[in-house]
């Protein structure tokens, strides 16, 4: 027999901002810890077609709780699908469940040198899901062949994302 709390297993809770652990998260110095975690980019080319990415620490920075920069490849499909229809969602595992971000992009810079691609997301719908079933415990992550070097690289693209603005459109 079905109990009451197994008709809908999953709960919701809506954030108007970032919480405060993951703006932390997505905001503090990148360590050598911290280099096999990723965040789930997600966004949609021209035919409708959902398309992911996994994002470093080094490619997405929270400059306070309701806007968080990105760095893409140029040449990437997310950054063509982001300049074609500026949504995105952005997804990562936090307290036993699933944080979706959503969010709209507005183009910064694009840094030859590097060849990359800076984008300003403005939050707008940030989801925490959970169920009383199971526990998430990690997202998606990776491990990275020469951490000390891919570090080193993440950390320089950090600081682009943190102390780039608008005056270098």
């Amino acid at each position: 027999m079905l109990k009451k709390k197994d008709i809908n297993p999953i709960k919701s809770y809506k954030f108007k901002e970032l919480p405060e652990p993951i703006f932390k998260y997505l905001h503090k110095d990148i360590s050598i810890n911290t280099v096999n975690e990723s965040v789930c980019l997600l966004s949609t080319n021209t035919q409708g077609w959902p398309h992911t990415a996994q994002l470093s620490l080094g490619e997405i920075y929270a400059s306070d709780q309701k806007t968080i920069k990105i760095a893409l490849w140029s040449n990437s499909n997310n950054k063509k699908n982001i300049e074609y229809n500026n949504k995105l969602s952005l997804v990562l595992a936090w307290n036993k469940g699933i944080v979706e971000i959503q969010g709209l992009a507005k183009l910064l810079a694009e840094k030859s040198l590097c060849k990359l691609t800076i984008f300003e997301i403005k939050l707008i719908s940030i989801i925490h899901y959970c169920s009383n079933y199971a526990n998430v415990i990690s997202g998606i992550s990776f491990i990275v062949h020469d951490p000390q070097n891919v570090n080193f690289r993440w950390k320089k693209q950090r600081q682009l994302l943190v102390n780039i603005n608008e005056k270098y459109n």
